[in-house]
């Protein structure tokens, strides 16, 4: 027995067009709202402070309540408080059980995770936070003295203004008022002068081309 060709017509018609819709709705994603977005975690080092409580523009996210004792943990690491957040600056508080207080200003870019350290003595009275860095690529490591005392080094630079506390700075908690400081390249390059610091404020300063 013979098909007609003719009754067969419209389901063939009907396979084609499924598959050119389909390819359309390939061709076409849904746009995500996630593409403006980044995130960052929050960390301590503080082992005697009890529960960190932490805000974002004066709304509470979360708590840390736990601390690392050594390296800088990974965004979404179990210990640290990672947010998801549009791009943009936001302003951050913190209290601790203990009565410390941390407040500075964070920088969430798309598609990136920065990490933010409630420094040991930071949420202290009377002390702040610098944090050192520079934008020379070919110096090798910088080392860093401050009053006299050896603070470590710089192992890496950046091409804009890295957040405070942000991994390839040197970050340091000191007591408010004016430090002198030194810094020299493996290249041989010197710095010398003063930092400022503020208490429960956090500058980061720059090692100049």
């Amino acid at each position: 027995m013979k098909t007609n060709s003719f009754l067969r017509f419209p389901q063939i018609l009907l396979v084609i067009l499924t598959s050119m819709a389909l390819l359309s709705c390939d061709d076409n994603p849904v746009d995500n709202d996630d593409d403006n977005e980044g995130r960052v975690a929050f960390w301590t080092d503080v082992s005697n402070e009890g529960t960190i409580t932490i805000s974002l523009e004066g709304v509470q996210v979360g708590s840390l309540t736990s601390y690392f004792t050594s390296g800088i943990p990974a965004c979404g690491e179990s210990g640290t408080l990672t947010l998801r957040r549009p791009a943009g600056t936001y302003l951050f508080t913190a209290t601790s059980a203990a009565g410390s207080q941390w407040e500075g200003t964070v920088n969430v870019k798309a598609d990136d995770c920065a990490t933010m350290r409630l420094f040991k003595g930071s949420g202290q009275p009377g002390t702040g936070t610098v944090s050192f860095w520079s934008d020379i690529g070919n110096e090798g490591t910088i080392s860093i003295w401050v009053d006299g005392s050896h603070m470590g080094g710089l192992t890496r630079y950046f091409l804009t203004t890295p957040q405070c506390g942000q991994l390839g700075t040197l970050s340091l908690p000191l007591s408010a008022g004016t430090h002198t400081y030194s810094a020299l390249s493996e290249s041989g390059t010197t710095w010398n002068g003063t930092v400022q610091v503020t208490a429960d404020r956090c500058v980061t300063f720059r090692l100049y081309r």
